[in-house]
């Protein structure tokens, strides 16, 4: 029998649990209200301008490392 997990909302949180239980073994799928993903890690662009809506990864780096190395991987190889 295939494990499954459905995720509601594609933020920080939703991301995070899917790439865990991605790495388990589980088929995952999200769904997002919003056009696009990142909850409130996320930007508004209008011309030239971008808005960064709240915290970023510089300012809460710790929350990425911790997917990363539970997932075996180094973070470093993917941000810079």
């Amino acid at each position: 029998m295939d494990k499954s997990v459905i995720i509601i909302g594609a933020g920080i949180g939703g991301l995070a649990t899917a790439v865990k239980l991605l790495s388990k073994g589980y088929k995952v799928t999200i769904y997002e209200k919003d056009k696009q993903i990142g909850g409130k890690i996320n930007f508004i662009e209008t011309d030239n301008f971008r808005f960064d809506l709240t915290a970023s990864i510089l300012m809460t780096p710790q929350i990425y490392k911790e997917v990363f190395e539970f997932t075996r991987k180094d973070y470093r190889d993917y941000i810079l």
